[in-house]
């Protein structure tokens, strides 16, 4: 069996001072074997500060042949020169003695002492030229228990706590769900109580307007075209935020079509051109030749692009409107570039939230409902793609809206993220 490092120091000073005693008588060896000696004092010493109870047991029939002080306060101050078995409780030296007869060596935890305190107990033996002994060395593990009973408890109030704060989100989530279906319902119930009545109005003013009904004066026709710009406002207000419920809720449908990308581009520009012109502004194209077919919905596009076309034309005083169509890798690329004072940082992020806008000049806020960002961006990531603030500048702002040429090709992306 191989001996560690510290036994083969012990046999050769045991060996030494062995040797010395019995040449002692004819050379002059006192000075040497006191060194050893106080050698065997301090080790004695060192044994006897340990706070684990360590003993020497003579194998095969366990008899305790020295001990320390610690083993002495654990198990009888009478403890050597008695077997194991007598020592301490016999289950646990049969264990013990069976561990080390078997498998040269033995980890077990057990109670020892008076009252029981744990121990985890910790022998091997050893071969010698005089014999099998065996090294049995107990630590008290009290605190160490304590520690881990401390830890299951702490564990087991965590685990509670996490029970009940389950619990409260599930509680949560069915209050949401009910108020998810109660928006829905209110959203539905107003889409018909109010947008029906206010088509009427708008359908009879217009046809006031008209003078279908009769002539009218200078001051009723302008009541007139108040009410009806009125009832357009709120209808345009309602509609969005009935779009943007929608999108929200992935109720949203979409109508996936192959078409011609810069036709939309095209569309967009004939219908902004009379509020551009209105304020001075230019309003130019410019598609990428590659930039041609792509599969995604028409309308939808067109709403976004609608939404950041009104937007420039909206925040810009003077210079130009540019819509641009780029064809990078496996995207198309719509940017819509205006000279308008640009957004201020600290907007940055609330032009996105519903019902916030920007402001001209850092103070005066635009007419409109500041939903139109919101629910653009919504679309862009229904369609598989994004919306950002590409740039922002007092040169002006740069919106880019990118969305893949094939629809399953974006899908299929996330498909593998996500996996």
């Amino acid at each position: 069996m191989t001996h560690s490092t510290e036994d083969r120091d012990w046999d050769a000073l045991r060996a030494g001072v062995i040797g010395l005693g019995a040449h002692s008588a004819r050379k002059s060896y006192y000075p040497e074997l006191q060194q050893r000696l106080g050698e065997l004092e301090r080790f004695r010493v060192l044994l006897d500060g340990s706070n684990d109870a360590i003993m020497l047991l003579k194998m095969p029939e366990g008899t305790v042949l020295d001990a320390n002080r610690t083993a002495h306060d654990l198990l009888g101050r009478d403890l050597v020169g008695r077997p194991l078995t007598e020592a301490s409780a016999p289950a646990f030296a049969h264990d013990l003695l069976a561990g080390l007869s078997a498998d040269g060596g033995i980890r077990l935890e057990v109670e020892l002492g008076s009252p029981g305190a744990p121990y985890e107990v910790d022998a091997h033996t050893l071969a010698m030229r005089d014999g099998d002994f065996a090294v049995v060395v107990a630590r008290d593990i009290t605190d160490r228990r304590r520690a881990e009973q401390s830890q299951r408890a702490h564990r087991r109030r965590l685990e509670a706590e996490v029970a009940s704060r389950t619990e409260e989100l599930r509680r949560a989530n069915e209050e949401l769900v009910q108020a998810t279906r109660a928006k829905d319902q209110f959203l539905a119930s107003m889409s018909h109580e109010l947008r029906t009545p206010l088509n009427s109005v708008i359908g009879f003013s217009d046809v006031l307007l008209r003078g279908l009904a009769g002539d009218v004066n200078e001051e009723q026709h302008r009541q007139l075209v108040m009410i009806n710009n009125a009832g357009k406002h709120l209808l345009a207000l309602i509609n969005q935020v009935l779009d943007l419920a929608k999108v929200e809720s992935g109720q949203a449908e979409l109508t996936m079509e192959t078409f011609n990308a810069c036709d939309v581009l095209s569309n967009v520009c004939e219908l902004m051109r009379p509020q551009a012109q209105e304020r001075d502004l230019e309003l130019h194209v410019a598609c990428d030749e590659a930039a041609l077919e792509i599969e995604s919905d028409r309308q939808r596009l067109l709403q976004i692009m609608l939404n950041l076309a009104g937007n420039a034309v909206k925040f810009t005083t003077s210079g130009s409107i540019g819509l641009r169509l780029d064809h990078e890798g496996a995207e198309l690329v719509f940017r819509v570039i205006d000279t308008g004072p640009g957004i201020q940082p600290h907007e940055h992020i609330d032009i996105w939230q519903p019902f916030r806008q920007g402001t001209l000049d850092g103070t005066i806020k635009p007419p409109g409902t500041g939903l139109g960002l919101p629910i653009s961006r919504h679309l862009a990531t229904l369609l598989g793609g994004s919306l950002t603030l590409e740039e922002s500048s007092p040169a002006g702002s740069t919106f880019a809206l990118r969305l893949p040429l094939v629809a399953s090709q974006r899908r299929e992306e996330d498909e593998r993220g996500a996996s």
